[in-house]
């Protein structure tokens, strides 16, 4: 699977000489530069020749029969979900085709904290005799205005190359939730991160949908496993960084945001810092498919 590591070099370093400087400065080094431009974080087929019922029911109409294809794209921004059309987006298989899909929604991953997933379905491609190869964006797909009006333009965009069927999904983004986004449940075991002993959120983005390794498979598609649970939080490490420059590594002691089936997890964090950057080690979670991550180290964006 061996998927290249997206964490810059010697992220301690770094750190520790900027906080040497002046607190704001540690505040700032916290949050890996977003970039400006729009782009296509990721593609990836998550699901190929689907038995639809078995998927999710809002999704039969975007079937031509009983069976679809699902390809979710991470974008760089959050996008206005009145701009989606399936006709705005065209897949481009290892064969030459061109494949329009017949539905594009920001769902599972609808939330409006969370609106940067686009999940096209339809026929798409198939493996392994002619998989797509990259989608690109043909409409006008705009963000969310940010804070000073700017909205952005996805249009022309050409995706990174998907990865194949068989990999397991990739964290592609890491970001800070602000207080004011958070949801919390009163107690833990709930659906979001416990309210009591929760100091900061740390929201994650995969390629796709994760869960656990599910051990049965007699469904399709077979990935259906539980939540992420306390096997899962200690095979998940966030660098924190103190006030004296110092960064210390952390487990998350619950995962949020859950039941809901989208590649969108909360890491809910209990010590004091600033989370700088986020590792998971191979085999922690699976994809619709069951297939395994491969290990991943992103930094965290603020």
């Amino acid at each position: 699977m061996g998927r290249v590591n997206v964490r810059s070099a010697s992220w301690t370093a770094r750190a520790r000489t900027a906080c040497g400087l002046a607190t704001a400065l540690c505040l700032g080094a916290a949050a890996s530069a977003r970039a400006e431009d729009p782009a296509i974080l990721s593609a990836y087929f998550g699901l190929d020749e689907a038995s639809v019922p078995l998927v999710h029911p809002f999704r039969l109409t975007c079937a031509d029969g009983d069976r679809i294809d699902g390809l979710p794209l991470v974008l760089s921004h959050e996008v206005d979900q009145a701009t989606i059309e399936p006709q705005d987006f065209l897949v481009h298989t290892q064969s030459g085709k061109t494949l329009q899909p017949n539905c594009a929604t920001t769902n599972p991953a609808g939330e409006e904290d969370e609106d940067r997933t686009v999940l096209l379905l339809g026929e798409l491609g198939d493996w392994p005799s002619d998989p797509p190869v990259s989608v690109e964006i043909v409409g006008e797909v705009l963000s969310e205005p940010e804070s000073d009006g700017t909205v952005r333009s996805f249009k022309g965009l050409v995706s990174p190359a998907i990865p194949p069927y068989t990999d397991g999904p990739m964290l592609v983004m890491a970001e800070i939730v602000p207080n004011e986004e958070r949801e919390l449940s009163e107690a833990e075991g709930g659906p979001n991160c416990p309210a009591g002993r929760t100091l900061t959120i740390v929201r994650l983005i995969w390629s796709g949908g994760v869960s656990q390794f599910a051990t049965d498979t007699s469904g399709f598609p077979p990935g259906r496993g539980a939540e992420l649970g306390p096997a899962q939080y200690g095979r998940i490490t966030v660098d924190l960084l103190q006030a004296n420059g110092e960064v210390v590594k952390i487990h998350p002691f619950y995962v949020g945001d859950r039941d809901d089936g989208d590649n969108n997890n909360d890491l809910c964090l209990d010590r004091n810092g600033v989370p700088v950057a986020v590792a998971v080690r191979a085999k922690t979670v699976t994809d619709p498919m069951n297939d395994w991550n491969p290990a991943t180290e992103i930094e965290i964006s603020k």
